[in-house]
C-alpha cells in the first residue's frame, strides 16, 4: 500500500510540473508585453522598466520559472497584482467556493441524473428516453463557461 501512494503522489507531483510548465510556456511564447498591459496608455520607458523590473520579467524565462516554482512549494504563490493582495490570502475564501459548489451539484446533480436514467431505463426507446438521452448530450458537450453563464441568469 505505502508503494502504491509513493507512487500515485509522485505521478500527482510530475503531473502539476509538466503542466505548470506547460501554462508557463504557452505564456512566454503569447505575443503583447505584460508590462505595457498593465500600465495601458500611461506606459513611459522608465515605467515600463521599474515594472519589468518589480515582475521579474527582464530575467530569463527559466529563472522565473524556477523562482516561482520555488515560491510555490514554500506556500508563497505571489501577488495578484488586480487585488493587490498576496495570493495566499485569497486562496481560501476561492477555494471554499468552489466545494460549496462542487458538494451542491453532487447533491443535487447525482440524485437527478440517477433519477432521470432510471425513469428513461424504464421506458427504452420511447421519446423520454430520447429526450434524456439528447438532454444528457448535450449538457455533456457544453463547456463549463457556457452553463456557468446559464445558471447565473
Amino acid at each position: 500500500m505505502a508503494g502504491y501512494l509513493t507512487r500515485r503522489i509522485s505521478l500527482i507531483v510530475v503531473t502539476l510540473l509538466v503542466v505548470s510548465m506547460a501554462i508557463f510556456m504557452v505564456t512566454e511564447i503569447l505575443p503583447g508585453d505584460v508590462a505595457k498591459m498593465m500600465l495601458k496608455s500611461n506606459a513611459t520607458e522608465e515605467s515600463l522598466a521599474r515594472i519589468r523590473e518589480d515582475l521579474g520579467l527582464n530575467r530569463p524565462a527559466y529563472e522565473r520559472y524556477a523562482s516561482w516554482i520555488w515560491g510555490a512549494v514554500q506556500g508563497d504563490f505571489g501577488n495578484s497584482y488586480v487585488m493587490g493582495v498576496p495570493i495566499a490570502d485569497i486562496l481560501p475564501r476561492r477555494i471554499y467556493h468552489s466545494l460549496v459548489l462542487a458538494i451542491f451539484a453532487v447533491v443535487v446533480g447525482v440524485p437527478t441524473a440517477v433519477a432521470a436514467g432510471v425513469w428513461a431505463g424504464i421506458r427504452p426507446d420511447r421519446l423520454g428516453d430520447r429526450l434524456m438521452s439528447v438532454v444528457s448530450l448535450v449538457g455533456i458537450s457544453l463547456p463549463e463557461f457556457v452553463t456557468g453563464v446559464i445558471g447565473r441568469k
